[in-house]
């Protein structure tokens, strides 16, 4: 990954641009007080994070018409392995989601039919189409629940 304030910089780009149109992701959530990246540890210790985070990155670099953009996409489909793309979790989800807009943007959009199968899976093992769940949840976390599983819908029909 490209240093902290280079990171930043693309996480704040993604958020100004992709993530106004795609709003899978919290901010808060990757961002601590609106300056530095906040749960470190999660982007070091999980893989979906980790994919969530490149994919997140590809897309900033994308709009900024950097080079990059395909570094941080082919980064992502590497940690995105298959031991990976069987489990479950809100992060796995984001990067689904992320990586199958960014590949239908890129002329990949057949590619996009697989990653979105496994976005699929994954909602649904979370319970993402059950309303039931999101009430043990405040409300920034429920609202988040509910865009993830409209985005698999959406995704769907797209």
């Amino acid at each position: 990954l490209p240093s902290d304030q280079d990171l930043l910089g693309l996480v704040n780009q993604f958020f100004a641009t992709v993530g106004i149109v795609l709003p899978y992701v919290d901010k808060s959530f990757l961002l601590h007080d609106g300056t530095q990246l906040g749960q470190r540890a999660i982007w070091q210790s999980s893989k979906p994070g980790r994919a969530l985070l490149n994919i997140i990155c590809a897309h900033a670099a994308f709009t900024l018409r950097s080079t990059n953009a395909e570094v941080f996409y082919r980064r992502t489909l590497l940690i995105l392995d298959e031991l990976t793309l069987r489990g479950s979790s809100l992060e796995l989800v984001q990067a689904l989601l992320l990586l199958c807009c960014f590949q239908q943007n890129t002329q990949r959009s057949i590619a996009s039919w697989t990653y979105h199968a496994v976005a699929v899976k994954a909602a649904l093992q979370l319970g993402l189409h059950s309303p039931a769940p999101y009430d043990e949840h405040g409300m920034q976390k429920r609202e988040l629940l509910k865009r993830l599983w409209f985005g698999v819908i959406i995704q769907d029909r797209w």
